[in-house]
């Protein structure tokens, strides 16, 4: 269907009727991926940074189908560090991490 520019009246009514969405759905899919994206530990994030994880989550393809190998290369080869890096980049001495094994066996 082709949207022309109104040359009447009808015309203009028509266009605004044909725009006005037939259900609620997809608003409150928006809703619903929105408090999955904003969650208590999300929070803080910009609008923008929030806008972008919901355009990705509701359009992007399925995670199954994302290889994430090329952009871990790209990001590992530009030498980023981690959250853990830079948490204790000020320390002189970073701490050690032990595991423990809890199984019951």
């Amino acid at each position: 269907m082709t949207f022309l520019a109104p040359t009447s009246t009808l015309e203009y009514l028509i266009n605004c009727i044909v725009t006005i969405p037939v259900s609620t759905a997809e608003c409150e899919r928006g809703f619903s991926q929105m408090n999955i994206v904003c969650s208590s530990m999300r929070s803080k994030l910009p609008a923008v940074n929030l806008t972008a994880l919901m355009l990705v989550s509701m359009n992007g393809p399925p995670l199954g189908n994302w290889n994430a190998l090329p952009y871990v290369k790209s990001w590992l080869a530009r030498n980023r560090r981690d959250e853990s890096e830079m948490a204790f980049s000020s320390l002189k001495q970073r701490p050690t991490f032990i595991t423990v094994d809890v199984t019951v066996g």
